[in-house]
């Protein structure tokens, strides 16, 4: 079985990164919905 996570985010600067890899410890990929977030979640 493959197991992909769907995660949406806005303005989740300095979170998104540390939920990403605890979220690949379980799945195995990840994809992220940035909705137009106006601080740097896309960097991370």
């Amino acid at each position: 079985m493959y197991l992909l996570v769907c995660i949406p985010a806005y303005n989740e600067e300095g979170v998104i990164g540390d939920l990403i890899k605890k979220t690949l410890s379980l799945a195995d990929s990840v994809v992220v919905c940035d909705d137009g977030s106006s601080d740097l979640t896309s960097k991370e």
